[in-house]
């Protein structure tokens, strides 16, 4: 777990010192030229058409932005949805809150750069990489909002539809802006007498000026390189050498002829299966137990054979017991399903613990024999015979579909 957490955090910080490192190679790489230059004379750009200048802005037809009404180059306006829903757990039911993101609208305009030799056009349209300043953000509860309506200072939108299975609690939008006036540094692509956005790539804007922003640039890109290399390369002791959970071994997806604990969840209704290879016939016990958690798995195991034939079975006989299979088994292969009773899921999976164990050669009690993983006739086998009492429900055998009798079972919630 130690090792997973480092490694995950390390590729997170080497993807940002990557993008970083990008962006800082962009800049540089761009011909850096005066404002009036650029404007008078295309030919300064480099053979990407990438060109970058810096100078004093003139806007003036800025665009406004929706919820503030403050002039601006470029505007964001996020709105989420807040939200709520009972979940059941095998710990209960729970309350689980989230946020879900609505929309984003973005905008912006034409305006100028000039540094005194003369002005350049800067096309923000399509979008910029800038430090945003927030000036709006409020959080609408779902009482105060207008049937059909909502509204954010002076923004206006419909009221958005929720298709899902939360109860929403409340929206909330957030404003961010690039100002309208100061000193701006710009990087893009010279396109018909204007710097815009380069293909994929933003346009780079930043009030903070050419030198100041590649150095924060090149300090994040080294930041997220060696802390994300370190992070990463210190994951493999981490894996090979880091503590080891408590909660015993996960189980493997194919099990050998005993297994003396593993620990393992499942999510879907229909359960987990398990190839289970005997290569020494005798008595085996399998068993699930069930952890102590306000809601555990009602457990139910059923053994399959090569054809699909079921050959054991067992749910516990009732709620709270635990399903054990305690029969011989010829030498084969098998399939051992695990599963909820009742086929319900819960949120975040049911666990449990798998035992399965040699008990020993085959006794005359079972006057079938051992269960056999390739026999023809289900009446030869254990599967035919009549199980121990209180290990079924409803009177099903191992070898029939269990039937659940009435109020026998607890009920549980779907998911």
């Amino acid at each position: 777990m130690l090792g997973a957490i480092l490694l995950v955090i390390g590729l997170v910080g080497l993807v940002v010192g990557v993008v970083f490192f990008m962006k800082m190679k962009r800049m540089a790489a761009a011909p850096f030229k005066k404002t009036g230059e650029v404007a008078s004379n295309p030919g300064v750009v480099d053979a990407k058409g990438m060109i970058s200048t810096e100078g004093q802005i003139v806007a003036q037809n800025a665009v406004r932005a929706p919820c503030s009404g403050q002039p601006c180059l470029y505007f964001e306006v996020t709105v989420e949805r807040q939200w709520e829903k009972m979940v059941t757990t095998q710990q209960g039911t729970k309350k689980q809150t989230g946020t879900t993101k609505v929309t984003t609208s973005k905008g912006g305009g034409i305006f100028q750069l000039d540094d005194g030799s003369g002005a350049v056009n800067i096309d923000a349209r399509e979008g910029v990489d800038a430090d945003l300043n927030k000036t709006h953000e409020e959080k609408r509860d779902i009482g105060m909002v207008v049937p059909g309506e909502i509204q954010f200072g002076q923004m206006r939108m419909q009221t958005p539809v929720n298709l899902g299975p939360e109860r929403t609690t409340a929206f909330k939008a957030t404003e961010k802006i690039l100002p309208a006036q100061g000193n701006l540094y710009a990087c893009g692509k010279l396109v018909n007498g204007a710097i815009s956005k380069p293909g994929w790539t933003s346009l780079i804007l930043s009030h903070k000026g050419r030198e100041a922003l590649m150095g924060s640039t090149k300090t994040k890109a080294m930041a997220g390189l060696i802390v994300g290399g370190l992070l990463t390369v210190g994951s493999i002791p981490a894996f090979l050498f880091g503590p080891k959970t408590s909660s015993g071994t996960s189980c493997a997806s194919a099990l050998a002829d005993q297994v003396q604990k593993c620990d393992d969840r499942i999510y879907a209704a229909e359960g987990k299966d398990y190839d289970w290879k005997v290569t020494k016939a005798g008595m085996y016990t399998i068993r699930i137990v069930q952890p102590n958690v306000a809601n555990p798995i009602d457990g139910t195991l059923t053994v399959t054979d090569t054809k699909g034939a079921q050959v054991a079975y067992n749910d516990g006989g009732r709620p709270g017991a635990d399903a054990v299979i305690s029969q011989p088994f010829d030498v084969g292969a098998y399939k051992v399903n695990v599963r909820d009773f009742s086929k319900s899921t819960v949120e975040g999976g049911y666990s449990y613990q798998l035992y399965i164990s040699y008990d020993g050669a085959a006794v005359a009690a079972f006057p079938g024999g051992a269960a056999s993983a390739t026999t023809d006739s289900p009446s030869t086998s254990v599967a035919a015979q009549t199980p121990p009492p209180g290990t079924m429900r409803g009177g099903a055998h191992p070898g029939t579909t269990p039937v659940k009798s009435g109020g026998t079972t607890k009920p549980k919630p779907k998911k």
